[in-house]
């Protein structure tokens, strides 16, 4: 079976030394996937760098060549998934026009990192709270853009009454809330992708749409599930 790419294997290091010597790259680049395996099944406060390095297969002390720290690395991880996931959802609905699309979109793209990426979505949900609070206030404001970009999408379908009225911030948390939890139930086999994407949106818009609308999809273009590139 092919292996998925980590979170960290998906964009590049930010390292320029580890550009000039691929031995040291590719070594990191070890480090860093065994290091987010361990951290999801072990837990990040139960993984020492000893232990990773045993399971690297060099010294504890040869890891300070690749990372700064236990704390880094963590951070590093969940940055760079973090990063790459609300960077590619911001460009992709900006090509959209209506909130139906947007949503749509959105739903898809994050639903591509929560399964394609499933052991860094994994790791964000739990262990965010193992950062220390210099690292975790870095990834606030990309948990707010994350969170606007929602916010924005359905405050503007309800505007347009695509969208009922409701409280916007329980309707994003309610979101959020379905979709995050998919890194942690879906198995490889369980779903095809694209079933996995119709059903999700499909709940989803289930959740915003009038009532009548939910009835017959016909009543309102806007509020029927968008088909997404």
């Amino acid at each position: 079976m092919k292996r998925k790419p980590s979170c960290s294997t998906a964009c590049p290091t930010r390292r320029s030394e580890k550009a000039l010597d691929p031995a040291r790259t590719d070594r990191g680049q070890q480090v860093r996937d065994v290091a987010l395996s361990m951290f999801v099944k072990e837990g990040f406060g139960n993984v020492s760098l000893r232990h990773l390095g045993q399971r690297v297969g060099v010294h504890a002390g040869s890891l300070y060549h690749h990372v700064e720290s236990k704390q880094a690395l963590l951070f590093e991880l969940i940055h760079e998934h973090l990063e790459n996931m609300v960077d590619a959802i911001a460009r992709r609905t900006r090509k959209t026009a209506t909130a139906g699309a947007k949503l749509s979109t959105f739903v898809r793209i994050h639903l591509e990192f929560q399964i394609h990426h499933q052991e860094c979505a994994q790791l964000l949900g739990l262990e965010l709270r193992s950062l220390d609070d210099a690292y975790r206030a870095q990834i606030q404001p990309l948990l707010a853009r994350h969170r606007s970009c929602l916010t924005e999408i359905i405050t503007a379908g309800v505007a347009s009454e695509i969208f009922i009225a409701q409280p916007i911030p329980t309707s994003v948390n309610a979101v959020l809330g379905m979709l995050c939890s998919v890194a942690f139930w879906f198995r490889e086999g369980h779903q095809p992708f694209e079933e996995l994407v119709k059903q999700m949106t499909a709940m989803i818009f289930g959740l915003l749409c009038p009532p009548a609308q939910k009835a017959d999809p016909s009543l309102s273009i806007g509020c029927r599930p968008h088909a997404t590139s």
